[in-house]
């Protein structure tokens, strides 16, 4: 899907003699509602900056954010400075994979961040890469561990004042939730915690509904999803 997307956008932009805009940073996979929050993920690890850690690893996007690629040399550029900021939010990228697996029930990933917490200091990124599980990595793919805040860091970024403003997020949210087989039952609780108010049963459309409320800045945005007419007409749609 993402694949296609890309194509789309390329052919509904392409101009004769231009090179098409690099666009990996802006087109992301996972799993939409199986993530961390920087505030869960700081309280995990007993710090107060995180934020505005992230805001300094992120300025590397700023000039991506804000041009246009027109030549081949833009292209490669605007990877290379992706790339950067990858990178340099890597260590929180795998703190928020170990806070999540933690939360799923496993006690390696959960040692490893009570570890991390119990040391305190400002090493911690340089200590996290030696301390979490060597499967780590394979479960975050498989389970398409997705951080919102990590993927898309320059929504939240006042670019003027170098800082992380909580209270920013996404003009406009488009959702279909996956009509699917239902989550596990570690998932299904990791959900209902994580969003509040989504139901601890099977049903995760409104842990989707959360999130779109999540994503959303303070003040403004809009939300759009393709519900289906009997999840909305029971009782958990909330709609008689």
């Amino acid at each position: 899907a993402v694949e296609v997307a890309k194509v789309a956008l390329w052919l509904h932009s392409f101009i004769r003699g231009m090179p098409f805009s690099y666009l990996e940073h802006h087109l992301r996979v996972g799993n939409a509602v199986l993530g961390a929050d920087l505030p869960q993920v700081a309280k995990a690890l007993g710090v107060e900056n995180l934020p505005q850690q992230i805001a300094a690893c992120a300025t590397e996007l700023r000039p991506l954010s804000e041009r246009v690629d027109t030549t081949a040399l833009d292209v490669q550029w605007s990877s290379s400075q992706a790339s950067k900021a990858d990178e340099a939010l890597r260590p929180y990228r795998v703190l928020s994979d170990m806070v999540v697996s933690a939360a799923l029930g496993d006690a390696e990933a959960s040692a490893a961040v009570q570890l991390l917490r119990h040391e305190g200091g400002a090493a911690w990124p340089e200590r996290i890469l030696k301390l979490a599980p060597v499967w780590l990595s394979a479960q975050a793919e498989a389970e398409g561990f997705f951080h919102w805040d990590l993927a898309f860091p320059e929504v939240h970024m006042a670019w003027a004042s170098g800082t992380w403003n909580a209270d920013a997020g996404f003009d406009l949210v488009i959702g279909n939730p996956p009509w699917l087989v239902a989550p596990d039952d570690a998932v299904v609780r990791y959900l209902a915690e994580r969003f509040a108010g989504c139901s601890t049963d099977a049903d995760v459309h409104r842990a989707y509904l959360g999130l779109a409320h999540k994503l959303s800045p303070a003040a403004g945005g809009r939300t759009y999803f393709v519900l289906s007419r009997e999840w909305l007409t029971s009782p958990m749609g909330a709609i008689q």
